[in-house]
């Protein structure tokens, strides 16, 4: 099967690289900076020992496609990013080529596929954390791969994703998993507007009131949608706002796990705003708050934590806000 990683970040850097262990056709399209990177080769570990390198990468250029196109295109760009790879995109696209979307939020796939009405557009999710250990070294840190819905196109990927280093799992409800993972994504305007490492943002009360009420608007609209979220820590879903609000001596004590992570670790929206790039807001919180409305009920944390990074974007706002400032700014 021959297949095209749109995209070589984190995550299509990792995927890329596994399609190749399990002896798959793969190209990848990428800036000219991630291509001199690549072309000294990758190397590829994980948490459990697993390693590799690989070397003699392939790249695609969208404009000189010469008829030679992929069964597979899989979208690895952000989401703020879609519109403007449409064009590439395009050029890639034969007449039977599926599209894969694995970006964070809700709503890429719709994107996607109303520019390709005529295509296979599946939306999956890549649940494992990927760093970049030094240039051309990527490293998966946590358990999971890539999940799917169940169809008989993604069945046929199941021989692609044979290695340990990333499996695919099929589900008959991706759309819970969807949501269940959003939930935890809900933290990532947090702790771009705290300003401060993702462990110490974590380790204070008010930054987790601030989103324990964000995860219970979440978990108001996923009721009123009928979806049982799957468990993807140690609580289930619906009880990790509790444990959020817990005091910081007891949440300390309950949620080491959730604190087990390097110091200095900051979202990726955080690196986004520090940067001034546009963030994927609008995918995360912001599609809360409008599936709330959908549904005839407000979400004023999530409402105000988009507005907030919003107002950074524009330069109308700063970050560095204490928990105080955050909890005032959503109402509580």
């Amino acid at each position: 099967m021959k297949h095209l990683v749109f995209g070589a970040g984190l995550i299509g850097g990792y995927l890329g690289a596994n399609l190749l262990l399990n002896g798959q056709t793969v190209d990848w399209v990428v800036r000219p900076a991630t291509r001199e990177k690549l072309a000294k080769g990758l190397r590829i570990t994980d948490y459990a020992g697993n390693s590799a390198e690989l070397n003699n990468l392939t790249f695609f250029d969208p404009q000189n496609s010469a008829g030679q196109y992929p069964d597979v295109l899989w979208l690895t760009v952000k989401c703020t990013a879609l519109e403007k790879a449409i064009p590439d995109i395009q050029a890639c696209m034969g007449k039977n080529t599926m599209i894969i979307c694995l970006q964070n939020g809700l709503g890429a796939e719709s994107f996607v596929q109303s520019h390709f009405p005529e295509h296979t557009v599946i939306r999956g999710v890549f649940a494992a954390n990927i760093a970049e250990l030094e240039p051309g070294h990527l490293h998966r840190g946590t358990e999971g791969g890539i999940d799917l819905p169940t169809t008989p196109k993604t069945q046929a990927l199941l021989p692609c994703f044979q290695k340990d280093s990333l499996p695919l799992a099929l589900h008959n409800d991706l759309e819970a998993l969807l949501w269940a993972k959003l939930q935890l994504n809900l933290n990532n305007p947090i702790n771009a507007l705290s300003n401060i490492p993702l462990k110490e943002q974590l380790s204070q009360r008010g930054y987790r009131r601030v989103l324990a009420a964000a995860q219970q608007e979440l978990l108001r609209v996923t009721k009123a949608k009928g979806l049982e979220l799957p468990k993807l820590t140690k609580l289930p879903p619906h009880w990790l706002p509790t444990l959020l609000k817990a005091p910081d001596w007891l949440f300390t004590r309950l949620a080491s796990a959730m604190l087990a992570i390097d110091p200095k670790a900051r979202s990726s929206m955080w690196s986004d705003l520090s940067s001034g790039r546009i963030t994927e807001i609008d995918y995360l919180n912001g599609a809360v708050a409008e599936e709330a409305a959908k549904l005839g009920f407000s979400s004023p944390a999530n409402e105000a934590l988009t507005r907030l990074v919003h107002d950074v974007e524009q330069g109308k706002g700063s970050t560095g806000l204490s928990s105080h400032e955050l909890l005032t700014a959503v109402g509580l």
